[in-house]
Protein backbone atom coordinates (compact mmCIF):
# COMPACT_ATOMS: atom_id res chain seq x y z
CA UNK A 1 0.00 0.00 0.00
CA UNK A 2 1.31 3.25 -0.68
CA UNK A 3 -1.21 5.80 0.57
CA UNK A 4 -2.76 6.30 3.49
CA UNK A 5 -6.49 7.57 4.91
CA UNK A 6 -7.32 8.77 8.58
CA UNK A 7 -10.73 10.83 10.02
CA UNK A 8 -10.26 14.28 11.93
CA UNK A 9 -11.90 14.53 15.14
CA UNK A 10 -15.22 15.13 13.33
CA UNK A 11 -15.17 12.13 11.27
CA UNK A 12 -14.55 13.72 7.58
CA UNK A 13 -11.75 11.69 5.77
CA UNK A 14 -8.19 12.66 4.48
CA UNK A 15 -5.25 10.56 2.55
CA UNK A 16 -2.20 11.08 1.78
CA UNK A 17 0.50 9.10 -0.41
CA UNK A 18 0.43 7.81 -3.82
CA UNK A 19 -2.51 9.13 -6.34
CA UNK A 20 -1.25 7.81 -9.87
CA UNK A 21 -4.36 5.91 -10.21
CA UNK A 22 -7.03 8.07 -8.24
CA UNK A 23 -7.03 5.88 -5.36
CA UNK A 24 -6.86 8.29 -2.90
CA UNK A 25 -10.21 9.75 -4.07
CA UNK A 26 -9.51 13.55 -4.77
CA UNK A 27 -10.40 14.92 -8.41
CA UNK A 28 -7.30 15.48 -9.20
CA UNK A 29 -3.98 14.66 -11.60
CA UNK A 30 -1.25 14.72 -9.18
CA UNK A 31 0.70 11.60 -8.51
CA UNK A 32 1.25 12.61 -4.57
CA UNK A 33 0.66 13.43 -2.08
CA UNK A 34 2.74 14.33 1.16
CA UNK A 35 0.45 16.21 2.93
CA UNK A 36 -3.04 15.19 3.87
CA UNK A 37 -5.83 16.02 1.37
CA UNK A 38 -9.62 16.38 1.73
CA UNK A 39 -11.28 13.97 0.94
CA UNK A 40 -14.72 14.48 -1.22
CA UNK A 41 -17.64 11.67 0.21
CA UNK A 42 -20.87 11.82 -0.61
Amino acid sequence: MQFSCALDSTGHPYCWGRNSNGQIGVNSDGAWYARPISVFTP
